[in-house]
């Protein structure tokens, strides 16, 4: 059985639509770890895996400004 992750998923407001195109290509091996992001970008991260039939565990911090 392989070990489930962590994995911290933050972009910079320039990047964020670079960060949606690399989770989704990447939406399998995600679909098996515990994901943590910042506020905008999680919200546009769960969106994309969700159109990919992904629903792996999520936590969603506040957003970079905001203490995230």
């Amino acid at each position: 059985m392989k070990r489930k992750l962590t994995i911290a998923l933050v972009a910079h407001d320039h990047r964020k639509a670079d960060m949606v195109e690399w989770v989704t290509f990447n939406a399998g091996f995600l679909s098996h770890h515990h994901l943590v992001c910042t506020g905008t970008t999680g919200a546009l991260v769960r969106e994309a895996l969700k159109n990919e039939g992904v629903n792996p565990e999520f936590t969603i911090m506040n957003s970079g400004p905001m203490g995230g």
